[in-house]
């Protein structure tokens, strides 16, 4: 089964992020993701067998023990892995990040997670799959630097099983981690 360690994005804020990128996921060539499925991912864990999952739940409920809810902010759209090159269309995670990466460094040493590429806090609006021209022009509108904008309490963690389907990806949480003291 393929897992992740997430967390979620509270729905008003989700939906002020796919308000602010919906020329973005609307432009031929962007595969937006569906807001009901969006996230802020802590760790990849790629394909796992079917007992690993309770070692994996013992290790989301111990690792980074003194942290509490994280207070995190996002602010504007732009790419990875550039936006010369955009193949992902991306809302960054500012206030918080560091935290975020601490978790992800823990759950990634712990867990043998996909830390080849540098960690970076982010929201998923949508997937590029032929860089046209228009959607590099839009990503380089000045307005997208810092629309949209909003601040979010992280207050749980949790472990998902994801489905690919033709349909898109469904996800289905297998754990949670409450992370209120």
């Amino acid at each position: 089964m393929r897992l992740f360690i997430a967390a979620s994005v509270p729905a008003e804020h989700i939906q002020a992020m796919c308000a602010a990128g919906t020329s973005l996921r609307n432009q031929r060539g962007v595969k937006p993701v569906a807001p009901e499925a969006m996230h802020l991912t802590l760790c990849f864990l790629g394909e796992r067998e079917e007992q690993e999952v309770p070692e994996i739940i013992s290790v989301l409920e111990t690792v980074h023990p003194e942290a509490g809810p994280i207070a995190s902010s996002y602010r504007g759209i732009t790419a990875f892995p550039s936006l010369r090159r955009p193949r992902v269309i991306i809302v960054p995670v500012h206030k918080g990040a560091e935290e975020l990466r601490n978790i992800h460094q823990a759950l990634d040493q712990r867990l043998g997670g996909d830390s080849r590429k540098g960690f970076s806090p982010h929201i998923t609006l949508g997937r590029v799959r032929t860089a046209e021209s228009a959607v590099i022009r839009e990503l380089a509108d000045p307005g997208y630097l810092s629309s949209p904008a909003g601040e979010f309490t992280i207050d749980s963690i949790a472990l998902y099983r994801s489905e690919l389907l033709k349909s898109g990806a469904r996800y289905t949480r297998l754990a949670e981690r409450n992370l209120r003291k």
